[in-house]
């Protein structure tokens, strides 16, 4: 059972996303083409986004099986009632958490853009996940100009923190 807190994910939709983690690992694997969209690039002066490379969207970088696989996971969490989100704002965004302790979900995205960015190994995301859902018309999506999280090594090892890369 995949934990943080009290916070519990169904297990059916982990399961899920496990197998097909394991799919496209096979070296005939499942592997959708992603196609990467530059929205602001790294000379977009004055933004807050164009640093570390600018912001892009990627097409079809899950396939249509992890996206459902993904909904179905989302669906299952329960919303955080904490102080963010619609109990502050009712336009706000509900936001659910996932502690991604297997690295399943992660292996998917990393694989997702690493694929998107043409480099493998320059990716890495963070084992807790953050899920926001905006259901109010006229909502806003403020900047996501958040500060790269620091998480440590698997095994507790003496090498430095990783740092993630995209938020």
């Amino acid at each position: 059972e995949m934990r943080l807190g009290r916070q519990h994910a169904d297990p059916a939709p982990v399961a899920l996303l496990r197998q097909l983690a394991r799919r496209r690992r096979a070296p005939s694997g499942e592997r959708p083409t992603p196609r990467p969209r530059t929205l602001l690039g790294p000379s977009s002066a004055g933004h807050p986004g164009r640093r570390d490379g600018g912001s892009f969207l990627v097409d079809a970088a899950l396939s249509e099986d992890e996206r459902l696989a993904l909904r179905k996971l989302h669906a299952s969490l329960p919303v955080d009632p904490g102080k963010k989100g619609a109990t502050a704002d009712p336009k706000g965004s509900l936001r659910s958490y996932f502690c991604d302790a297997e690295g399943i979900l992660s292996d998917l995205l990393v694989s997702a853009a690493a694929a998107a960015a043409g480099s493998p190994g320059a990716v890495v995301v963070h084992p807790h996940l953050r899920f926001l859902d905006y259901r109010a018309a006229g909502a806003s999506l403020p900047p996501h100009v958040d500060l790269a999280r620091t998480f440590p090594l698997e095994g507790g090892g003496t090498a430095a923190p990783r740092r993630s890369t995209h938020t």
